[in-house]
């Protein structure tokens, strides 16, 4: 069966985002543990956020990825309930990004963003450098 005939045969309706519920205590939050949904992110997503953190000089040259940067916008693309205004307003943030400075450690928000690299078929840092090594 040629690769045509495979996918005609997947009910289209079916079509679901995958998604993966993660514990975390927070500790900027007294250790309350938090339960993220966090959803795989679209290929145009992962593109747009790739070249948004790519750091070029004047020559349009590579000099650097913006790592942090990555992680925090894949996870608020990741965890759409963290743009909430109500949320922003109750913890005095004025944007998504602050609000996440305030809330999260920055290994919190690696757990976050290695998820949901994960469960959208990305691999992440770390799994490249294990294969490299093996």
């Amino acid at each position: 069966m040629n690769l045509v005939e495979q996918l005609l045969k997947i009910d289209a309706g079916k079509i679901e985002i995958p998604s993966k519920e993660v514990k975390l205590k927070l500790a900027k939050l007294g250790n309350k543990e938090i339960t993220f949904t966090c959803n795989a992110i679209s290929m145009e997503r992962y593109n747009e956020i790739q070249e948004r953190v790519l750091q070029v000089d004047k020559k349009g040259n590579i000099q650097g990825f913006a790592t942090a940067q990555a992680k925090i916008e894949t996870v608020l693309a990741g965890v759409p309930e963290l743009r909430s205004e109500e949320l922003m307003k109750h913890f005095k943030a004025p944007t998504p990004k602050e609000l996440m400075n305030k809330i999260f450690l920055p290994g919190e928000v690696d757990i976050l963003a290695d998820t949901i690299s994960e469960i959208s078929g990305v691999e992440s840092t770390n799994k490249k450098e294990d294969i490299k090594n093996s």
